[in-house]
């Protein structure tokens, strides 16, 4: 599945509910709540000793994934759109860590 068929994908699985809000005002709790799972797996790893499956962090990964792709349908941009100026804005920052 490419970057487009997961944002599709992603579009579908938005409930009702959230739909007649504002949806990216629950996307971005949403995000924020799952980032903090992956924070937490982090912390348990290492401050606690834990034995956090690495799978389990990449399932909370996924969840920021779900949610930044809607956050970008809301604002009818695309994935590929973000990397491409993510990476556009660090290679003018940071030219002496990408080669340029």
């Amino acid at each position: 599945m490419d970057l487009k068929e997961y944002q599709e994908f992603c579009s579908k699985g938005v409930l009702p509910a959230t739909l007649e809000r504002e949806p990216v005002v629950g996307f971005a709790l949403g995000l924020v709540g799952e980032t903090g799972e992956v924070v937490d797996d982090i912390k348990k790893r290492i401050y606690h000793g834990r034995d956090i499956s690495v799978l389990h962090t990449m399932e909370e990964l996924g969840d920021v994934m779900w949610y930044i792709a809607n956050i970008c349908n809301v604002y009818n941009i695309s994935l590929q759109e973000v990397i491409d100026f993510n990476v556009k804005k660090l290679k003018a920052r940071y030219q002496e860590m990408y080669g340029i």
